[in-house]
């Protein structure tokens, strides 16, 4: 049976570079285009919109760390003058997404509701460094409220399918904190402490939680949505060895800049809040202050190693597919999706 809240998603190249531009929508339960655009491709899309369209956007580039993406988050009347002006002035960018509206729909006051939104989220989670430090506010009537809450949601589902997740809520709401100097100590974790079901408030069962202890220090961590998130009381080392990459070193400093890593005692740093890493290795690393293995340096609470459990439960699903036939990898995307 298929789940009411599965979609399909339905992706356009006008070129014959899908690098350039990509026009992604979600046929029948969204009036809305979610426009990808490289920003040599800028021009393409004047072509595709034409003068004075209305919308939200967002410029993407990488920030100077190299440790996570930066983001400007916008909205303006006239869509194609507002990127000719950041094509000029904004450096840092190299995508751009668009939000328009099909049926023309749009008023100023709700793109302005949709960039607050879109901004508030971005600056809670954490997990880009915003190019600006506020956007405009307004209200809107509960009616217009809840549509644009719809294409807020609908713009948080496709995000992630084009490789752009600094809008994914990983397990926690928390909004990063500040450098303080705050030392105190959370309880270390320890083999024997596995979280027990909820304490993260997840939707759907207990997620598989893997510890690793390298040196002086215990970490612990869970697998959402694709990432590895690394839990709060988790240690890592100060120290770095010289084998220790300059982007690892990188994502230390701001991890340490923004309060999620705060020294401890000795050679130890702890997670303040749960983190997520996009690889086991990344994780490992930033852990270690030195180059591991993560996908052995993981295990779960039986021992087995990260690579060991992901080739077990591919395998189970591998499985499950001969067993349900031609319509198996429609029904396990929407198990797995049904959270």
């Amino acid at each position: 049976m298929i789940d009411r809240r599965a979609r399909t998603i339905k992706m356009f190249f006008p070129t014959d570079d899908p690098t350039e531009i990509r026009i992604i929508e979600i046929p029948f339960f969204w009036d809305g285009n979610l426009i990808w655009i490289s920003r040599v491709g800028w021009q393409r899309f004047a072509e595709e919109i034409g003068d004075s369209t209305s919308g939200v956007y967002m410029l993407i580039g990488q920030s100077a760390s190299g440790a996570r993406p930066k983001v400007y988050v916008g909205s303006s009347n006239n869509l194609v003058r507002r990127l000719k002006q950041h094509d000029a002035g904004k450096d840092f960018w190299e995508i751009a997404v668009v939000y328009t509206s099909k049926s023309e729909s749009l008023t100023s006051a709700h793109i302005v509701y949709l960039e607050r939104l879109l901004y508030e989220r971005a600056r809670d989670l954490g997990q880009c460094e915003l190019e600006q430090a506020t956007v405009e506010n307004t209200k809107l009537p509960k009616a217009d409220e809840n549509q644009v809450l719809y294409t807020y949601d609908q713009i948080l589902l496709i995000l992630p399918t084009l490789g752009l997740d600094f809008l994914v809520d990983y397990g926690t709401n928390d909004a990063p904190s500040e450098p303080t100097g705050n030392t105190k100590q959370l309880d270390p974790p320890s083999p024997d402490s596995f979280r027990t079901p909820g304490d993260l408030q997840r939707q759907k069962g207990s997620p598989t939680e893997f510890l690793m202890t390298y040196a002086n220090v215990t970490a612990r961590a869970i697998l959402e949505k694709g990432k590895i998130v690394v839990l709060a009381g988790s240690q890592a080392r100060r120290h770095e060895t010289d084998s220790l990459q300059e982007n690892y070193r990188n994502i230390r400093k701001v991890l340490l800049a923004e309060g999620v890593l705060v020294g401890t005692t000795g050679d130890l740093l702890q997670f303040t809040r749960d983190y997520p890493f996009s690889t086991p290795s990344k994780a490992g690393c930033v852990i270690a202050g030195a180059s591991v293995n993560g996908r052995t340096a993981w295990r779960d609470k039986t021992g087995k190693t990260y690579a060991d459990f992901v080739d077990e439960d591919l395998s189970q699903i591998s499985v499950a597919g001969e067993e349900l036939g031609e319509n198996s990898i429609e029904m396990i995307v929407v198990e797995h999706k049904g959270e």
